[in-house]
């Protein structure tokens, strides 16, 4: 008896994955992209303008170290929501931007070399330490994003030069491309130029086939290594972007509060950074941004004189949870389902009165 070859797993193809998100909207659908963008452009540019002309000091320091969580974020969401990996050691990478610019604050550079100098760092640290924790998934790879994230705590904690257990002190706002970032006005520019520039990068990077790639490892690790494709790199890619997003946040955070210490480095600002993604929307291209800011106005302004602000942020949590499981983003979602005619019914469509199965006179 003659032996054949098994039949290949089904699902698609190779040439099918590599083209699927390469080919760009014809006709209509390149308009109706123009008129997203321009539309998302003139809402970030009326932002923009309207916090340091409207908001008063206090609100504008809470607004600007909102955009940095907003980087810390979006980093997060690289790893949670594009790769499906649950991390708690994210913020890890944000003091590592913060201790960069901490270490170099007496070899007087430009702030883009420090933060250029802070994202490479991140970079790598990014690729190797996922490279290494990506032979597990679920809950082994989480406990081990934790125990990373601990280790850089317990090794800064321990080293005096380091700053140890006190930190970073007198860090001051280097100028950036020759414009001085002193005044909180001025520095408000520079994050929100810098969050533009991110944003701009994770809408592109979410068009491209290496997300989708990733979106299938999320999926289905085991059918995309049938297809020749090698997860584990794919995964350590996706940790260095996460780790550059965030490494940008921290270095600016550095700047902006002049201080560094370990507790940008702790498990809690992790936790809270996955928090921000589930709680806007992780599968949302603006999910990570809303999340980010709702979260640090609500602890800065509804919940900063209440002693139980850790309950009533897990109620929050919670409450999201049961009633929009994607999101808050997707709300818009659960309303249209619900005017839709039928959209009760959460299975099959509604049959006229008086018939059977087949259509015919019950």
């Amino acid at each position: 008896m003659a032996l054949t070859r098994p039949a290949p797993p089904a699902g698609p193809s190779r040439s099918r994955v590599s083209t699927l998100w390469r080919r760009p909207p014809a006709g209509s659908g390149r308009v109706a992209l123009l008129w997203q963008v321009l539309a998302v452009a003139a809402v970030l540019l009326a932002a923009g303008f309207a916090v340091p002309n409207s908001a008063g000091p206090e609100l504008l320091a809470v607004l600007t170290v909102a955009l940095c969580y907003v980087l810390l974020a979006l980093g997060t969401n690289v790893v949670l929501g594009w790769s499906g990996l649950v991390t708690f050691g994210q913020a890890a990478f944000f003091g590592t931007g913060a201790y960069t610019v901490a270490l170099t604050r007496e070899k007087e550079w430009s702030g883009q070399k420090t933060v250029l100098l802070a994202l490479v760092v991140a970079a790598v640290l990014g690729y190797v330490s996922f490279w290494l924790l990506s032979r597990y998934t679920h809950i082994a790879f989480a406990m081990l994003t934790l125990v990373f994230g601990q280790f850089l705590v317990l090794l800064v904690s321990g080293t005096h030069r380091l700053g140890a257990t006190d930190g970073f002190g007198g860090i001051l706002r280097a100028p950036f491309f020759g414009a001085d970032t002193i005044t909180d006005v001025q520095f408000w520019w520079l994050v929100f130029a810098v969050l533009v520039v991110a944003v701009a990068l994770y809408w592109w990077l979410y068009r491209r086939v290496l997300v989708l790639r990733m979106f299938a490892g999320r999926e289905d690790a085991g059918r995309l290594e049938t297809l020749g494709y090698d997860v584990r790199r794919l995964r350590a890619t996706a940790g260095s972007i996460g780790a550059v997003f965030s490494a940008a946040g921290g270095a600016l955070f550095a700047q902006y509060t002049g201080a560094v210490s370990p507790t940008v480095l702790q498990f809690e600002l992790s936790g809270i950074a996955v928090f921000m993604c589930v709680i806007g929307g992780m599968r949302h291209l603006w999910g990570p941004v809303i999340g980010a800011v709702l979260y640090t106005l609500t602890v800065n302004y509804w919940l900063q004189s209440s002693q139980l602000a850790t309950l009533y942020l897990g109620a929050i949590f919670v409450v999201v949870m049961l009633v929009l499981p994607s999101g808050l983003l997707s709300i818009g979602t659960l309303v249209r389902s619900r005017l839709r005619p039928g959209g009760l019914r959460p299975v099959g469509r509604r049959r006229p009165a008086g018939k059977s199965a087949r259509g015919t006179a019950a």
